[in-house]
């Protein structure tokens, strides 16, 4: 339906839970289009309510319908230019941080790079070296390094080392002792 709504410049009612724990709020969006970031789809979209353009998370959404109206998307809006301002992705190399020593086969290397690409130091063939910040290091690095599997090491800093081993074991227990359906 967001998808739907997009293409068609179409005018959305929804039904909105805030972070917080609040009651849910009552939206009009024009949605402009659909990012999808760190395991979570957003919709970036023109928040009637607050008179200004808004990112919401899909997963919150609690119920959604057509408005009955219809909306013109600014001429040269960008998605990806409005995520790359909005979500500010130079934030990860902000003060304090941490240096990350990263090898690896270097087809992931490469995406590393691309991906940490306002962090990158110093990159070579099998291995790169990234600033990054220290909360960001610390809270939701692991998780996402560990997706890579073997195909990375991560050589510098030791903590980021354990916490990925923590975050391996948690898995590994997770499926050691869950049944399947």
């Amino acid at each position: 339906q967001l998808e739907q709504a997009v293409a068609e410049e179409q005018t959305l009612d929804m039904l909105y839970d805030k972070r917080r724990g609040e009651d849910p709020s009552e939206r009009r969006i024009d949605p402009y289009g659909l990012a999808y970031r760190e395991r979570f789809w957003y919709v970036i979209g023109f928040c009637h309510l607050r008179e200004r353009l808004r990112t919401f998370r899909v997963d919150r959404i609690r119920h959604l319908s057509p408005a009955g109206l219809f909306f013109k998307r600014p001429n040269g809006f960008s998605i990806r230019d409005y995520i790359d301002q909005q979500w500010n992705y130079k934030w990860e190399a902000e003060e304090p941080t941490v240096k990350v020593h990263i090898s690896g086969k270097p087809n992931i290397i490469d995406y590393l790079c691309h991906y940490f690409n306002h962090c990158l130091v110093e990159r070579r063939d099998d291995e790169a070296y990234f600033k990054i910040n220290v909360d960001r290091a610390d809270n939701m690095l692991p998780e996402f390094l560990v997706s890579f599997g073997t195909s990375i090491q991560v050589l510098e800093p030791g903590n980021l080392r354990t916490a990925m081993a923590k975050v391996a074991h948690k898995l590994e227990k997770y499926y050691e002792t869950n049944d399947l359906p």
